[in-house]
């Protein structure tokens, strides 16, 4: 008698076990879709299509991309949280998702345990950028100058609480300085008044603020990245210049949390072959990008140890967020 229910228990774990078989087996068998929680036409959005485009062919289904932009990407996130854990619907995600917006923004109400990711497509370095007219060249002339003129230093976020407001508000932090953030609805808005005259920097990334710099309409201070990037070897890093910090902006795809291990391991399979096909390895070169090549065990470690850091590093920035 009493070793009925442990039978029933071993027989659930088996048909557990051998339905999540069959599914991987069978899958995919439908289309699948990719959110994107950013407008479209957008760095992550062309990223996206470009992978769903090598997946469509290896996968043998239709893979659409979808937009689903608002609350901090986590409008986005949620849609797919929400799904069946089956694979079949999927999310670019950047750390927006998975630490920043659950703690700057009370009523965002996502929890980043209801996806886990399958991989990181890939890390885009910040670069800090400055108005022709600004006097200091270099990351130690602007410290230099910064600490002569407190707080009378301007510099445009794309937006409060977004991870590139933090990123320049972890530079300043780091470099001993105050500047002003301005706030700004994205890039665009804050190129404009630096050729304006009314904001000096930007932490922008590394593809369009090197793109503004080429054409003459701003100038490099400094690379956010590791290390120097091939296309401006005479462009120090952050690091170089005195400044203890790296940032990258880094994007992955993720899996409503429960998707079967087998089905994230054919994802897996067949998203990291299109990373590493020439169309994708072409335009994110054009970035400036890194791609990272990762299991599903090392994308959930660095997802861990992001997390740890904004974890760490937003209470000790002290800022005023939204609600």
């Amino acid at each position: 008698m009493t070793a009925r229910p442990w039978i029933r228990i071993a027989a659930l774990l088996a048909a557990v076990t051998l339905s999540g078989g069959v599914a991987a087996q069978d899958f995919p068998n439908k289309p699948i879709r990719v959110v994107v929680p950013y407008p479209p036409g957008g760095q992550s959005d062309i990223f996206t299509r470009l992978i769903a485009d090598a997946m469509q062919k290896s996968l043998n289904v239709p893979v659409n991309v979808e937009n689903r932009a608002g609350a901090g990407t986590t409008l986005g996130a949620g849609v797919v949280a929400k799904s069946p854990p089956d694979g079949y619907t999927l999310l670019l995600a950047a750390a927006s998702a998975t630490a920043i917006t659950p703690m700057t923004i009370k009523s965002a109400a996502f929890d980043p345990k209801t996806i886990t990711p399958i991989t990181l497509i890939a890390k885009v370095p910040y670069i800090l950028v400055a108005a022709k007219e600004f006097p200091p060249n270099t990351v130690g002339e602007l410290i230099a100058y910064a600490k002569a003129n407190p707080g009378k230093v301007n510099w445009a976020t794309h937006g409060m609480g977004a991870a590139q407001h933090l990123t320049g508000e972890m530079f300043a932090k780091a470099a001993g300085i105050q500047i002003t953030p301005i706030h700004y609805q994205g890039s665009t808005p804050g190129v404009v008044d630096m050729l304006g005259g009314r904001v000096e920097l930007m932490f922008d990334g590394a593809g369009t603020g090197l793109a503004n710099v080429r054409s003459g309409k701003l100038k490099a201070l400094g690379m956010g990245s590791d290390r120097r990037v091939p296309s401006e070897p005479n462009l120090p890093t952050w690091k170089e210049s005195g400044v203890p910090v790296s940032a990258y902006t880094w994007y992955g795809i993720f899996a409503p949390t429960g998707t079967p291990m087998p089905v994230l391991e054919k994802l897996h399979a067949a998203i990291t072959e299109a990373i590493n096909g020439a169309p994708y390895k072409t335009r994110i070169a054009q970035a400036e990008g890194e791609i990272p090549q990762m299991s599903i065990a090392d994308t959930r470690k660095f997802i861990a140890d992001d997390t740890a850091m904004w974890q760490q590093l937003i209470p000790s920035l002290n800022l005023k967020l939204g609600e």
